[in-house]
């Protein structure tokens, strides 16, 4: 908060919590209230850097290296005192803590949270989780890291939102005339995408994450059950029909990635357009977002709708963080740099 100059406390308008709150306090007035559940994904790494780069986590009792297949029961029963703590820690917090899964990546694993209607709340759940569960990690020895592509040769790690729309008499809107509001959100949501890249990969390596991965959507894409879209709509019923946005980046900040895909999903209810083909249609549907810094810093400072929905003020200052970030990141000579031009 802010004091002025007469004594009375004034939200800081660019602080991320309060762009969500700024976001969700909006469409409430209009009537709609989201239903919100996060899915994060991270790494364990040993606690012990290797001239400066991670290696793999080691079980404490055999000593061996985390080179398990995906989805094998001992990579989980394997590490299953530091995932425990970390569930157990998360809870502590207040923190609705569901499951933990082995992913593809040595030491890769994701947790679920349970879905709540308060979105400021599903958000502090995500950063509270963030940041307990490096403590609890290196109590074991490990590091754990949400670092978007800590392994060129690996998948990266994403963070997944799920979002429903409901009105005050808990109807669900995505439902609306045979789910074709649905589509309009979906189209709301796939048009801005493109301008909100620094939201979803909020520095240079998350942007490397976005090389075309499994898993990992390189257009602004949707689809049924289709886990290779931007936007996945999971089969549900008409109680639970959701959007899953698959594109952030783990490290992204859970409130800003929050209210940029519901200012994306509102506006695609106040515009009423169609989307663009599914990927479930069309394979090669899709619109392009950019993958350099820079452009991607243009394109969110420059959009209209962006600086409505999340505030002029905060849309300026933070595209101007992200400069800085930028510069600093070319203030670093490599060693390839030294390779190639010494």
């Amino acid at each position: 908060m802010l004091i002025t100059s007469s004594g009375t406390e004034k939200p800081i308008v660019f602080e991320p919590r309060e762009v969500l709150a700024q976001v969700l306090e909006r469409l409430g007035r209009k009537g709609i209230f989201p239903v919100v559940a996060f899915e994060l994904e991270f790494y364990l790494f040993d606690r012990q850097l290797r001239d400066g780069l991670p290696q793999f986590p080691r079980d404490q009792l055999t000593d061996d290296a985390d080179d398990q297949p995906n989805m094998h029961i001992e990579r989980l029963s394997r590490f299953s005192p530091v995932l425990d703590d970390m569930v157990e820690t998360a809870r502590a917090q207040g923190i609705d803590a569901t499951v933990i899964t082995a992913e593809l990546g040595p030491g890769q694993f994701e947790i679920n949270f349970g879905h709540l209607d308060d979105g400021l709340r599903a958000a502090d759940w995500a950063a509270l989780f963030c940041r307990s569960t490096r403590g609890v990690a290196l109590k074991h020895n490990h590091r754990a890291s949400f670092m978007a592509k800590p392994y060129l040769q690996h998948p990266g790690s994403g963070m997944h939102v799920h979002v429903s729309l409901y009105d005050e008499a808990g109807t669900n809107l995505l439902a609306a005339n045979d789910q074709q509001a649905l589509r309009h959100a979906v189209a709301g949501c796939l048009e801005l995408l493109p301008h909100c890249m620094p939201i979803f990969a909020p520095n240079h390596n998350a942007m490397r994450r976005l090389s075309g991965t499994v898993n990992v959507a390189t257009r602004a894409s949707w689809g049924f059950e289709d886990r290779d879209a931007c936007l996945r709509v999971p089969e549900s019923d008409a109680k639970n029909l959701r959007i899953e946005h698959r594109l952030a980046g783990a490290d992204a900040n859970p409130y800003l990635v929050l209210a940029a895909i519901l200012v994306g999903l509102e506006q695609g209810l106040e515009v009423g357009r169609e989307p663009i083909a599914s990927l479930n249609e069309d394979r090669g549907s899709g619109i392009d977002f950019p993958l350099e810094m820079l452009e991607a810093v243009r394109s969110m400072q420059n959009n209209v709708q962006l600086r409505e929905g999340l505030g002029a003020e905060f849309v300026d200052v933070y595209c101007e963080n992200k400069r800085q970030d930028h510069l600093a990141f070319l203030q670093d000579i490599s060693a390839r740099e030294y390779r190639w031009y010494l």
